[in-house]
């Protein structure tokens, strides 16, 4: 809840409501790889995306095949294709003129290399830091 200003018969009053805030922020990408062909369904979660506006997302300097708003806490986006493995910032840009930049937030995997083995490296990773603690 914030406190908004608003002018009734020439007196300003403070009111406490809910008011619109379209600040765009993006938490993370998931997952935040795929491989070099694209056409594969990434999730960017956040916040303050709105339904009523479009959105473009760029991986690098490809723009996504598609953008869907799933709700105010998500997009999906489908990847483009790439040439070479590399890893690439997101943007998001709404069509409002609101922009959202993850600097080297996705990775194009190697071509041998097969994405659920990732999710397994990643899984392994946390599972031996959960044993640390």
């Amino acid at each position: 809840m914030r406190i908004c200003l608003a002018l009734f018969g020439g007196v300003v009053m403070a009111l406490a409501i809910a008011c619109s805030d379209d600040a765009m922020k993006v938490k993370r990408v998931h997952p935040n790889f795929a491989s070099l062909r694209g056409d594969e369904d990434v999730r960017i979660e956040g916040e303050g995306f709105r339904t009523d506006l479009g959105y473009t997302v760029y991986f690098g300097t490809q723009k996504a095949l598609s953008v869907m708003v799933e709700g105010p806490s998500a997009l999906v986006a489908t990847t483009p294709g790439v040439d070479d493995p590399q890893q690439v910032d997101v943007r998001i840009v709404a069509d409002n003129g609101k922009t959202f930049l993850l600097k080297k937030a996705f990775r194009y995997l190697e071509p041998n290399v097969n994405p659920g083995d990732v999710y397994d490296q990643v899984s392994a990773k946390k599972h031996r830091a959960r044993q640390h603690r």
